[in-house]
């Protein structure tokens, strides 16, 4: 036994293993139960054939063998161990629940779903409650997903339950229901740990809600550790929500980095225009010898585009591959294409698009058309349209801006043609939408919407400061 409790290393517990057989131990589920567990975090091929040829294993074994079937590359062969399987504890159907989430088996996991049901096992079980959570939010069943949340009794509810039904909220975009969650989380007095602060925090980023993104870090600073994985997500609220100097300080007193810490670091500094502090940053990175990835290449070429440092992006470019062993994907294009664009360079960065090896997508396309509105060139906007042609859900904005610089340019008649071709085709534009933060509270506004439960208000402050606006006219017309 001491043998298998300080192997640490594959051979070290293959050896193991074979010490077992010739000791006659290896069918003992005492002594398997030692090796199973390391064994399957290195060589989970290994481990289930070593698990296979086990004539009577106990719940334990089982349950490792499915749990990290269940983490693996191949989720779904969990599901067949756990069907043979003589052993259908809680922490059994949990695994297999893993396994369903992971593999995004919506009518498997229904079916444990059901069965756990008959037998009672789900009523007090937070673990088993919260891969179920889990399992529908991945599946993309957020109305599933809160229906086992909310049947979940109160007292059993801990902070994984909790993190799993927030994050379902916040991968949905609705941030604001996960921020109403939050709240309650708080008032039922369920402590904050690193999974559901690094949550809200993405989510505080991702709408700016500024104010929430304070609160959470206060929240942290009563016993969580900030380590690189909330540092990170600290960094990324600070820098999404305008508080660059809070994150540059952040960053500075995290003990550890990592390459999402430097990454965050020179996407916030390149967002805020501050382009040679974020080369300075990704220098440091380098000098550190952390290897970038292809995030922290795009946050580098971003900060070229809004630096205008083109020769230098384009250099970083071409060296992505031969030097960092990466290669370019959209995101990494298209900050070319904007690069390219920001500089006046448009005949460039459309030669640039026909010459990607891969399909460019709409967004490229419709970059180099904004640039093209913005610098009058109708020629390269109209060929950028007819590119547009391929991808039907974006040529509202594609007629929109075509028509938008013809009568720039003087061209009515071409612009009242685009808009009759848009009526005919029934292309309507997508209406926009804005979140704004007030009193702690998010709130959405999408343009056209008359369903507002505060479209009266709205609409009364709407007219005062269009009552402000003509004064103010008018004082200016008489000066």
């Amino acid at each position: 036994m001491s043998l298998i409790a300080s192997a640490r290393t594959l051979p070290h517990l293959m050896a193991a293993h074979a010490l077992l057989i010739t000791s006659d131990l290896h069918q003992n589920n005492y002594a398997l139960s030692k090796l199973l567990a390391p064994l399957s975090s290195l060589h989970l091929n290994y481990a289930t054939s070593l698990f296979l040829r086990i004539q009577n294993p106990n719940a334990f074994l089982s349950n490792t063998i499915i749990r990290a079937r269940a983490n693996g590359p191949d989720p779904r062969s969990a599901l067949s161990l756990f069907a043979h399987s003589p052993h259908h504890d809680a922490h059994a159907f949990a695994f297999a629940l893993i396994a369903c989430a992971n593999s995004t088996s919506l009518w498997e996991g229904r079916q444990l779903h059901s069965q756990v049901t008959r037998n009672g096992m789900a009523c007090g079980d937070c673990f088993l409650r919260s891969n179920l959570v889990r399992l529908y939010v991945q599946c993309g069943r957020l109305a599933d997903a809160r229906l086992v949340f909310d049947e979940t009794p109160g007292c059993v509810r801990d902070n994984v339950i909790w993190h799993a039904i927030i994050h379902g909220y916040v991968r949905e975009g609705r941030c604001t229901d996960a921020f109403a969650l939050f709240n309650d989380m708080q008032i039922e007095g369920v402590g904050v740990d690193r999974f559901v602060a690094t949550t809200m925090l993405t989510a505080c980023a991702h709408v700016g809600a500024l104010r929430q993104g304070r609160w959470v870090h206060e929240l942290l600073s009563s016993g969580v550790e900030v380590d690189d994985y909330v540092g990170t997500a600290l960094v990324d609220m600070y820098a999404k929500c305008g508080c660059i100097e809070r994150a540059v300080k952040v960053f500075d007193e995290m003990p550890e980095k990592n390459v999402h810490s430097w990454t965050a670091m020179i996407v916030g500094l390149a967002m805020h225009g501050m382009a040679a502090h974020a080369l300075r940053c990704f220098d440091k990175m380098q000098a550190l010898r952390i290897r970038p990835d292809p995030v922290t290449l795009l946050g580098v070429l971003t900060a070229c585009s809004h630096g205008g440092m083109v020769e230098e992006g384009l250099s970083l470019f071409s060296s992505m591959v031969n030097k960092y062993n990466i290669e370019p994907e959209h995101p990494h294009y298209g900050c070319i294409v904007d690069m390219l664009c920001r500089a006046g360079r448009l005949n460039e960065a459309f030669d640039f698009v026909k010459a990607m090896p891969i399909r460019p997508r709409a967004s490229v396309w419709g970059a180099l058309l904004s640039a093209c509105k913005a610098k009058g060139e109708v020629g390269l906007a109209e060929r950028a349209v007819e590119e547009l042609a391929g991808f039907e859900q974006c040529m509202d904005g594609a007629y929109t801006e075509l028509a938008n610089l013809y009568a720039c340019v003087g061209r009515r008649g071409d612009a009242k043609g685009v808009r009759e071709v848009m009526g005919s085709e029934r292309v309507r534009k997508t209406p926009g939408c804005s979140v704004i933060e007030v009193g702690g509270e998010v709130s959405e506004f999408v343009a056209g919407d008359e369903v507002h439960p505060l479209m009266a208000q709205i609409r009364e402050v709407l007219a005062v400061l269009n009552w402000h606006m003509i004064k103010v006219d008018e004082k200016i017309l008489k000066v």
